[in-house]
């Protein structure tokens, strides 16, 4: 299986589980980033009214890969901008995409149901969902904690592609 683990990461929760997902599956991983980077107020906002935020170019052509992982943290109830923005501008026709949502303990039913309209889209479907809850108020999960949620969604992944 050869597969690209695509992530965007504001505050480096979610970038931790998906370092740790990409090592785990052998996986090519790949940054989403912003141009600018905005406020906290202006992530909901953006979320609210699922604004396309411009991005930094990403040297990465998925047409080699069988499997695809985005990594995405909820903004606002919603998937963050940046992740989205990606799935529009990505070309994924015939692909599955694998899903795994950071959160703070909310639960991930919308932000699915939002990324699979984006993917269908695109003519791509959703493989496997999960999430991983990076905290809640000042207590937040630890590196540790990050890595192995990131471990664990790579060994579905793995027994998914048998």
């Amino acid at each position: 299986m050869k597969a690209a683990v695509v992530y965007y990461s504001r505050f480096g929760h979610t970038a931790k589980v998906a370092e740790a997902l990409a090592q785990d599956l052998g996986a090519e991983v790949r940054r989403i980033e912003e141009l600018k980077q905005r406020s906290f107020m202006a992530m909901g906002w953006g979320a609210i009214t699922n604004a396309r935020f411009k991005m930094k170019p990403m040297d990465l052509d998925l047409s080699g890969y069988d499997t695809v992982v985005l990594c995405t943290p909820i903004w606002a109830g919603k998937p963050a901008c940046p992740a989205r923005t990606f799935l529009h501008d990505a070309r994924l026709d015939g692909k599955e995409v694998h899903l795994l949502i950071s959160t703070g303990g909310g639960e991930i039913d919308k932000p699915v149901v939002i990324l699979t309209a984006d993917l269908a889209k695109k003519n791509a479907t959703v493989g496997l969902t999960d999430r991983v809850i990076t905290g809640f108020g000042k207590k937040y999960a630890t590196d540790a904690e990050l890595r192995q949620a990131g471990r664990a969604f790579a060994s579905k992944v793995k027994g998914a592609g048998s």
